[in-house]
């Protein structure tokens, strides 16, 4: 069993399902999403015709930070990558503290679009780099567009890091609870998850919540609304 989280500004969203593949995540998303997915670039999320894509550029970072690691021209580009990445981030949080627009925004980042792909071009092309520096230059110049949409997308962000800090939590209940030996425990381990994520970002008193939920159970009422 694999456990799934969806990730808002608003809730979190966790689900067993026996697989990673495209139709665990249609499940999901339904079959035709017309959305937005801020992702990593796992494949499946690609039939997803009928959304809007933004790929994470911290999961982008960490595959820049083992080029730089590396000799040669592989080791060049990265350096270079990784400080045209620190000027776009570094846009992108004035842009978050209101310190700019996002169409100022836009506009400061389109010279740090022209290196990037500059440079993930010479990766790919290049006789010295490694088979996977190049392998990653050719996944992300074939998906060039899905890097910048939260440059014109309001509410879109350049990372998946919400879904990443939401997923931790159940990594690090697994390792101190040392798992779960039935469906009925990974279920309540999937539900619970949902409610103290949500719960955190509405302001909701979740024992609170649970003991009236609990309460309304017994004498047969609907629980009480989720909200702060």
């Amino acid at each position: 069993m694999w456990l799934w989280v969806a990730a808002t500004a608003e809730a979190e969203a966790f689900r067993l399902l026996p697989g990673r593949g495209q139709a665990q995540a249609k499940d999901i998303l339904g079959e035709d999403y017309p959305g937005i997915i801020q992702r990593d670039r796992w494949k499946p999320y690609e039939k997803f015709l009928k959304a809007k894509h933004q790929l994470c550029h911290s999961h982008i970072r960490r595959d820049v930070q083992g080029m730089l690691e590396s000799k040669g021209e592989t080791g060049t580009q990265g350096c270079m990558l990784k400080l045209a990445s620190d000027k776009a981030f570094h846009l992108w949080h004035q842009c978050e503290q209101e310190e700019i627009s996002r169409e100022e925004l836009a506009k400061g980042t389109q010279s740090i679009q022209a290196e990037m792909r500059e440079r993930f071009e010479i990766l790919a092309k290049h006789p010295d780099t490694t088979k996977k520096a190049r392998g990653t230059a050719n996944d992300l110049l074939r998906q060039w567009d899905r890097l910048w949409t939260y440059l014109t997308h309001e509410g879109v962000v350049p990372t998946n890091n919400e879904a990443e800090r939401a997923i931790r939590k159940a990594v690090l209940w697994r390792k101190v609870s040392l798992g779960v030996e039935s469906e009925h425990g990974a279920r309540f381990v999937e539900r619970m998850l949902t409610l103290a994520g949500t719960a955190r970002k509405r302001g909701v008193d979740l024992l609170e919540w649970l003991t009236q939920a609990m309460k309304a159970s017994l004498v047969g009422i609907a629980a009480p609304d989720f909200t702060a």
